[in-house]
């Protein structure tokens, strides 16, 4: 990726976290960015995002999906789950279509309450967003071991020696 795609990289993220974050806080929804997209946002790192993902802290998509459902509805968003249960808007945003995943501790996923806890506090434009720490992205990532995560971990596992000590080797 190249330093202007990185750079509209960036400005989609935030126009995303704009719309779902201002949306979110009329309602006092409360979320935390926890996935890749913080490569690019916090740390400049060029990355290919294919979805934002927020993890909800106090409310459930679960629990209360009109609550997700009405946001989507009244912002001409689509709506729908993963194979998971858990829900996604896809919004239309300067010519792309971008998947924001809403996630919580469910099923296989579980972010520690410290990784919460420990979140940075992010300001785009006059939104402030809660985002986990690059070390935190590393260990979940490590853990997971996804498709999509194993080029985040492998790009820093060379290099970072404390990365080293969550990722098992290959046999």
């Amino acid at each position: 990726m190249g330093d202007g795609q990185s750079r509209e990289t960036v400005e989609l993220i935030k126009r995303v976290l704009i719309k779902v974050g201002s949306e979110f806080k009329k309602r006092d929804i409360d979320f935390v960015l926890i996935g890749s997209a913080i490569l690019p946002l916090l740390y400049g790192i060029d990355w290919n995002i294919h979805d934002i993902d927020l993890f909800i802290t106090n409310k459930s998509t679960i629990m209360e999906p009109e609550l997700f459902e009405e946001i989507a509805r009244e912002n001409d968003w689509d709506v729908g789950t993963d194979m998971s249960g858990m829900m996604y808007y896809e919004l239309l945003v300067n010519a792309h279509v971008i998947r924001v995943d809403l996630m919580e501790n469910i099923l296989d996923l579980y972010i520690p309450e410290e990784m919460l806890i420990n979140a940075v506090k992010v300001s785009i434009d006059n939104l402030e967003v809660r985002s986990i720490r690059l070390e935190d992205l590393l260990v979940i990532s490590a853990i997971v071991w996804t498709v999509v995560a194993e080029p985040i971990v492998s790009m820093f596992k060379s290099t970072h020696r404390e990365v080293r000590h969550y990722v098992r080797e290959e046999d």
